[in-house]
C-alpha cells in the first residue's frame, strides 16, 4: 500500500527530468498530495519515501552520476522541509546528504545545498527539535569551503577557460585573461559556499547571532575584499543579513559583542559603496541601510563619517538602481538634516569626493563632479571655503577628461564654483577661459550648453571685465557654420578607440533586414539621402569584434592630460562652434541685450546654410533658443531682425527632418505670442504670400498644444 500511495504521490520521471520545470512541478505536486486530504500514516510513508529518495540519489556519486537526480531529491527535501513535513530524524537525515552536496563539482547542485539546508535549519528552528543544522552538520563544511577557495589554482577546468578565453579575445584586449576569469568567471565552490551561509542566517534568523564569531567576521572580511565580483556581492549580503539579526537577538544572547561587531561591520559595508561593480555597490547599499536602520538613532552618528560620504555621492551614480537607493536611504537616515549633517562632516566628504574624481572608472568620476557642484550650490561658504582651492583643482582636471560625461559634469560644477567663490577662482580664470570656450565648440551638444551656461556665470560674476574676454569668442563662433565643407557628413571622421559604448564610423544602425544605412557620399543627391549596405560587406572593421556585456569589464576612459584628448575621437567641425555660439548667446542676451540684438543677423546668416547634412542640428538648436533670446533683448529690439528668419522657418516648417520641424514649429509659436500671431502673419505675408499656410499651421499647432 505504501509502495501505491508514493508512486502517485512522488513522480520520479518528471522528478529526474532534465529540464528545471518539470523537477519543480513534481515537487510542487508531491507537497499539494502530502497535505492534502491523506491520513498520517500516508503522509509518514510519503515523508520516508521523500528521505528515500534523496539518499538513492546522492548515492550515485561519481563520473556516471546524472547531476539532474540529485537536483531534483534535493528539490523535494527543501519543499517538504517548509511545509514542516519533516520530523527530527528526517531533518537529520537531509541535513547530512545536503552536506555531502555542498562540495559537489555541479555548482547548481551546490546551491541547491544550500537553499535545502536552510530549509532544514528553519525547520528544525520552527519543531523546537534542537536539530543543530549548521553547528553539527553544515557548518564547518561552509566554512571550509570559504577558507579553502579564496585563492584559485591552476586545475583542469580553469586551463580550459582560459584557453576558450584566449581564442575569443580579440589580440588587443582591454584586459587579461586571468583579470577576466578572476573578476567574472565561477568561483569553485566559494560563492556557492557564501550563499549557503547567507541562506541559513536568513532561515535560522536571529538565533544564529551565536554563530557570528570572529573567525566568522574574518572569513567575510576576505570574501569583501576579493577579486572575484559575485563572491564580494555575496559577502556584502551576508553582511546585511548579519546587521539585522546581531541587533534583534536578545541582550543576553551568548557570545555576541555588538559594540566589536558594530565597529567591524560598519567598516567593512562602507568599504563596499566605492566598489568599481554597480551590482556590488548595490549590495553595499542594501547592507548600509539595513546596518544604519537596526541602530538606535543616537548610536548612528558615530558611523556617519564612513557611510555619508559614499551614499551621498551614490545618490548621482550612473547605474539607477544604486542611485535610487541611495537616495531612499539618504532620505531616510538623515531626513531634513541633510545640509547641516554636511556641513558637519565636510572634512571627511570633501576628501572622500576628490579621491572619487581620480577614480579609473569614468562613471565614478562624473558623479564625483555632480557632488562637488552640489557642495558649491547648497552648503555655506563658510563650511566648504577652506576647501574651495582643492575643489577647483580636481574639477579642473575633470575638465580635462577623456569621458565627456565627466567634462560635462565638470564644466557645470566649475560654473556653480566660480559664482560662489569668485575671489578663489580668479586667479584659474585664464586656464578656465581657455577650456570653456574650447568646450563651447565641443562635439557633444550637452557640453556646448553647458560650457556656454558656465560661461554665462562666469560673465555674471565678473560683469564687464569679462564680457570684454567673452563677446568677441561668441563674434568669432558664431559664423563658424560658414566653413563647414559643402556635402560633409554627419559624424564625419568619427572613430570609435574605446571598444565600449562608442558609435563607429557609420552611426546608423540597420534593422531587421540586417542592413547598416550609410549616408550618401558628397554630390549624391538630396541633403539626408542614404544608402544601405548588407552587414556581410562591412569589412573586418564590423565583424567579429569584442564585445562587452558590461561596462565595467569594457577599457576605461582615463584622465589625460589635453581636455581633448579623449577616446571618443571626432575632429571638432566648424558647425560646432556655431551651435555653442548660440547657447552662449542666449546666456548673454539678458545681461547685454543691445549687444547681442547686434548679432541677429549673422545668426540669421547661419540659418540660411544647407550644404552639409547636419545643417538641421544647427536649426533645431536655433529654433529653440531663438524665443529665448527674443523675450531677453525685448520686442522692441527683436522685431526690426524678425524678417531674415522667416524663410528659413518655413524651409524647416517644411523639412523632413522631424526634431527640426518641431523646434521650429514651436518657434513660430513663441514668436507670434510674442510679437502678435497677425503681426507675423503680416511679417510673413510681405517676406512670401505662400509661406502663410505653413505658419498658420504652425501658430494653430502651437495654440493647440499651449491649450493642452
Amino acid at each position: 500500500d505504501r509502495d501505491r500511495v508514493t508512486a502517485t504521490m512522488i513522480e520520479e520521471e518528471l522528478l529526474f527530468s532534465q529540464r528545471r520545470l518539470d523537477r519543480e512541478r513534481a515537487t510542487s505536486n508531491a507537497v499539494a498530495a502530502a497535505t492534502g486530504e491523506v491520513d498520517e500514516a500516508a503522509r509518514a510513508a510519503i515523508v520516508a519515501e521523500v528521505v528515500n529518495v534523496l539518499e538513492q540519489s546522492c548515492a550515485k556519486a561519481g563520473p556516471d552520476e546524472v547531476w539532474e537526480h540529485r537536483h531534483g531529491g534535493l528539490l523535494l527535501t527543501a519543499a517538504f522541509a517548509s511545509q514542516g513535513l519533516f520530523d527530527t530524524a528526517a531533518i537529520e537525515s537531509g541535513a547530512r546528504m545536503a552536506t555531502e552536496s555542498l562540495t559537489h563539482s555541479e555548482s547548481r547542485i551546490r546551491e541547491q545545498s544550500g537553499l535545502t539546508l536552510a530549509a532544514l535549519a528553519a525547520a528544525a528552528v520552527e519543531a523546537g527539535s534542537g536539530c543543530g543544522v549548521y553547528t553539527t552538520y553544515c557548518g564547518p563544511v561552509i566554512l571550509a569551503g570559504i577558507r579553502d577557495n579564496l585563492e584559485r589554482g591552476d586545475d583542469v577546468v580553469e586551463v580550459d577557460l582560459k584557453d576558450k578565453l584566449k581564442k575569443r579575445l580579440q589580440p588587443t584586449k582591454p584586459m587579461g585573461v586571468d583579470e577576466i576569469l578572476h573578476q567574472s568567471a565561477g568561483w569553485k565552490n566559494l560563492e556557492t559556499s557564501c550563499k549557503a551561509l547567507l541562506e541559513i542566517a536568513k532561515a535560522v534568523g536571529e538565533r544564529f547571532a551565536v554563530h557570528v564569531t570572529p573567525e566568522l567576521l574574518e572569513l567575510i572580511t576576505r570574501t569583501l575584499s576579493h577579486t572575484n565580483r559575485f563572491v564580494r556581492e555575496t559577502g556584502f549580503q551576508i553582511c546585511a543579513e548579519l546587521s539585522t539579526l546581531v541587533h534583534s537577538c536578545p541582550d543576553d544572547t551568548p557570545n555576541v559583542d555588538r559594540a566589536g561587531f558594530d565597529r567591524t561591520m560598519s567598516a567593512l559595508v562602507s568599504s563596499g559603496l566605492a566598489d568599481n561593480w554597480s551590482q556590488v555597490r548595490m549590495a553595499a547599499s542594501i547592507a548600509a541601510r539595513k546596518f544604519l536602520m537596526s541602530l538606535q538613532p543616537a548610536d548612528r552618528t558615530q558611523f556617519y563619517p564612513l557611510f555619508l560620504p559614499p551614499t551621498a555621492l551614490n545618490r548621482y551614480y550612473v547605474a539607477e538602481g544604486v542611485r535610487l537607493y541611495n537616495q531612499a536611504t539618504w532620505r531616510e537616515v538623515v531626513g531634513n538634516a541633510g545640509q547641516q549633517l554636511v556641513e558637519d562632516h565636510i572634512g571627511s566628504i570633501v576628501p572622500f569626493y576628490i579621491s572619487q574624481a581620480n577614480a579609473a572608472n569614468h562613471a565614478v568620476r562624473e558623479a564625483a563632479c555632480a557632488c562637488i557642484a552640489e557642495l558649491g550650490l547648497k552648503v555655506r561658504t563658510e563650511a566648504v571655503g577652506a576647501f574651495v582651492p582643492q575643489m577647483l583643482d580636481i574639477l579642473i582636471e575633470c575638465f580635462k577628461d577623456e569621458s565627456w560625461p565627466v567634462r560635462d559634469a565638470a564644466c557645470i560644477a566649475l560654473g556653480r564654483f566660480i559664482q560662489g567663490f569668485p575671489e578663489e577662482a580668479r586667479g584659474r580664470l585664464p586656464e578656465l577661459y581657455e577650456l570653456f570656450f574650447l568646450h563651447v565648440c565641443d562635439n557633444i551638444w550637452s557640453v556646448r550648453e553647458n560650457a556656454a551656461v558656465a560661461l554665462g556665470a562666469v560673465v555674471q560674476t565678473y560683469g564687464a571685465e569679462s564680457f570684454a574676454i567673452v563677446e568677441p569668442k561668441l563674434i568669432e563662433f558664431l559664423p563658424g557654420a560658414k566653413e563647414q565643407p559643402a556635402g560633409s557628413k554627419k559624424n564625419a571622421g568619427l572613430t570609435n578607440t574605446t571598444t565600449f559604448g562608442v558609435a563607429g564610423a557609420f552611426g546608423w544602425a540597420g534593422d531587421e533586414d540586417a542592413v547598416i544605412a550609410v549616408a550618401g557620399e558628397a554630390g549624391s543627391g538630396a541633403a539626408g539621402a542614404r544608402r544601405f549596405i548588407p552587414l556581410g560587406e562591412l569589412g573586418p572593421s564590423f565583424s567579429d569584434q569584442q564585445m562587452f556585456s558590461c561596462g565595467s569589464l569594457a577599457p576605461k576612459l582615463k584622465r589625460k592630460g589635453g581636455c581633448m584628448d579623449c577616446g571618443y575621437l571626432r575632429p571638432q567641425e566648424p558647425w560646432d562652434r556655431s551651435d555653442g555660439a548660440v547657447y552662449l548667446l542666449r546666456e548673454l542676451s539678458k545681461d547685454y541685450p543691445e549687444q547681442m540684438t547686434a548679432l541677429l543677423p549673422t545668426l540669421a546668416d547661419v540659418t540660411r546654410l544647407r550644404n552639409f547634412e547636419h545643417h538641421f542640428s544647427l536649426l533645431e538648436t536655433v529654433w529653440k533658443q531663438l524665443p529665448v533670446v527674443a523675450v531677453a533683448v525685448g520686442k522692441k529690439r527683436f522685431k526690426p531682425h524678425l524678417e531674415p528668419f522667416l524663410e528659413p522657418l518655413h524651409y524647416s516648417l517644411l523639412c523632413q527632418n522631424k526634431l527640426a520641424q518641431f523646434a521650429a514649429e514651436a518657434c513660430v509659436g513663441a514668436i507670434a505670442k510674442l510679437v502678435g500671431p497677425s503681426i507675423l502673419r503680416g511679417r510673413v505675408e510681405n517676406c512670401d504670400p505662400r509661406f502663410v499656410d505653413a505658419f498658420d499651421a504652425a501658430i494653430a499647432s502651437a495654440e493647440h498644444h499651449n491649450r493642452h
